[in-house]
């Protein structure tokens, strides 16, 4: 009885609409589906989309994922600013604390903070401020390839940091950072280069280089190196005048920067951040191409994730032709590129760029390494010959792997975290501690931790630790 009605009252419904009204009738009554215990599914939506779209958000907020989420809503101002962060040791790389887990200073750590040196997933939301552990070889290595950058070319210093997924290359770098801003130094930090290749900011076609600028993207870059090297910007002076790009020669002339009037690098950053509109891409490589000419102070360039132009090496860019846009048309990312593999370099300082763990079906950085033997019929997904030969010139790149955590690291890290009272899910903990002491329980959770977290990865060392129970 409940189809029938259902029928007639499908029949009654009249057609308000031309199309509708050569639907047949019969046919949508024989495709729906029959009734169930539990729900009533009349299949009568004339949508078609399956899946939620996530480019498709309503209203002005912006989706996030649980790790963006927990960055964002300053979880770390409830952690205690007294207590175990006091105990810690300032960052060194004149002495490193092999070992030990420790704090960067204040002037440091807000420029790392500008740099967007610590990324979500690493949990520093734990504490009160990033913490790092300084490692006996990795660490100690970076330390030594910064001490030899000081004074020689960036062309002599040029490394790689590879390893697997969450070991800890950016927070390797993190470090290397820290130790170029510890003395006076200019860094050039280069973080969210997925912005780069996704489609997502503007990008217009330079007739002049035949290379596709991208003008907001260059002014962030901008507005942090100046946030970053403002005392050191500001001392450096021209090398030859600076005539900005402008619609008409009245608004070129009002913004020209001339050596006979002391102009200095800092000076031409606020054009390129200025209100009228110019072409802030030529401003940022005019400011690189500065930096490498002066000699008072090391200048260090870093890039976090620099597989994404592996991964990503057709964007999502288009041109004319509607065809996706090779990675190396574009102003910036060649740049970057002229630096990591020597074409362009500073009088002093070093290139440094951190992999992503992500990118193993890829085998055009291995190559480029000499870590893997290319497939000469692999595809252009899989492999790039052309990016690789370009990073194989010059002597190609140092390479530093960071590897797992020790049993040693895993104990210290473990350490830090119960004296910050941030592991609470240790099963009998307060038994254990009370039969063995708090020595041999430390040991006997890194060792348990260490096989649990995959023999020593340093995110899953944390989650496990902090997230589930072992």
């Amino acid at each position: 009885m409940i189809r029938a009605a259902f029928a007639k009252r499908i029949i009654s419904i009249k057609p308000v609409t031309p199309a509708l009204s050569k639907l047949n009738l019969t046919s949508t009554l024989s495709s729906t589906r029959q009734f169930s215990n539990t729900s009533l599914n009349f299949g009568l939506s004339f949508s078609k989309t399956s899946t939620y779209d996530k480019s498709k958000k309503k209203g002005s907020g912006r989706p996030q994922n649980f790790a963006n989420a927990i960055v964002k809503s300053n979880y770390k101002k409830k952690s205690p600013k007294d207590g175990a962060l006091s105990k810690l040791s300032y960052f060194n790389p004149l002495s490193l604390k092999l070992n030990e887990v420790v704090k960067y200073e204040g002037l440091v750590l807000r420029k790392l903070y500008i740099a967007g040196a610590f990324v979500p997933g690493q949990m520093n939301e734990l504490f009160p401020e990033p913490t790092t552990l300084i490692r006996e070889r990795e660490t100690k290595k970076l330390a030594s390839f910064y001490e030899s950058s000081l004074n020689s070319s960036s062309e002599l210093n040029r490394l790689i940091l590879t390893g697997d997924k969450g070991i800890g290359k950016s927070t390797a770098l993190a470090q290397f950072e820290a130790m170029a801003l510890s003395k006076e130094s200019v860094l050039i930090p280069f973080t969210n280069t997925e912005s780069l290749v996704d489609g997502s900011t503007d990008f217009k076609l330079n007739p002049e280089t035949k290379l596709y600028d991208q003008q907001m993207s260059s002014k962030r870059l901008l507005k942090k190196l100046k946030n970053l090297n403002k005392e050191f910007l500001n001392e450096l002076p021209l090398s030859k005048d600076f005539i900005p790009i402008y619609n008409t020669k009245s608004q070129q002339a009002a913004t020209t920067l001339k050596v006979s009037d002391n102009a200095t690098l800092l000076d031409l950053v606020k054009v390129g951040l200025g209100s009228k509109p110019t072409n802030a891409t030529f401003v940022l490589t005019t400011l690189l191409e500065e930096l490498s000419k002066q000699t008072k102070y090391p200048v260090y360039l870093t890039v976090d994730n620099f597989s994404t132009f592996v991964q990503n090496a057709m964007t999502k860019y288009r041109n004319n032709a509607n065809e996706n846009i090779y990675f190396q048309k574009f102003t910036i990312i060649k740049t970057i590129l002229d630096f990591v593999t020597g074409a362009s370099k500073f009088a002093k300082g070093a290139v440094v760029v951190a992999t992503h763990g992500s990118d193993k079906e890829n085998c055009t950085i291995p190559a480029a390494l000499g870590d893997a033997e290319p497939d000469y019929y692999a595809s252009f997904k899989d492999w790039d010959q052309e990016f690789t030969n370009l990073l194989r010139s010059n002597g190609g790149l140092q390479q530093l792997r960071v590897g797992k955590l020790s049993v040693d690291e895993t104990e210290s890290i473990l350490k830090n975290l119960i004296d910050f009272n941030v592991i609470h899910n240790q099963y009998q903990s307060k038994r254990e501690i009370d039969e063995l002491g708090f020595e041999a329980y430390l040991n006997k959770l890194a060792q348990r931790q260490y096989v649990v977290s995959g023999n020593g990865n340093a995110s899953l060392l944390l989650k496990s630790a902090v997230l589930s129970y072992v």
